[in-house]
């Protein structure tokens, strides 16, 4: 190996971790610090030593296993909707031409490109408790 692949090759590593360092500090400071204090908050007692006194009150509380068995119920149904709607959809419009493909290829997109926030606040406003679907 010549001296100039090797400045080359130095010069690439420390871009990386340069141009990486940002999104590492992100990372840090906005999901592995809280979860971090989260999972520590768990295994302290309220005299500040550590106890797995609270995980195991939690496991044995049969409201927090019916709530685990609701998500895991949620998940699964949304999970098989997803794929009986989106598998035909996904199918048809890449197979078939039809008046209106463009509008709905658009429509299918727009949940990636709305922020999150503002899918929920349109769910809220239709499901909630005073929505447009249970005023009807």
């Amino acid at each position: 190996m010549d001296v100039r692949s090797y400045r080359h090759r130095h010069r690439r590593d420390i871009s990386l971790i340069l141009g990486s360092a940002p999104g590492i500090i992100l990372l840090t400071l906005l999901f592995l610090i809280p979860v971090g204090m989260v999972l520590i908050g768990a295994f302290r007692a309220s005299d500040g030593s550590l106890t797995a006194a609270n995980l195991l009150d939690v496991a044995a509380d049969p409201y927090s296993w019916r709530i685990a068995w609701f998500t895991f119920l949620q998940a699964a149904v949304s999970t098989l909707a997803a794929l009986a709607l989106g598998l035909p959809g996904a199918y048809i419009l890449s197979h078939y031409q039809f008046r209106g493909k463009r509008l709905l290829q658009s429509l299918s997109q727009l949940p990636f490109v709305l922020p999150s926030i503002l899918v929920v606040l349109g769910f809220v406003i239709f499901f909630g408790n005073s929505g447009v679907l249970n005023r009807a």
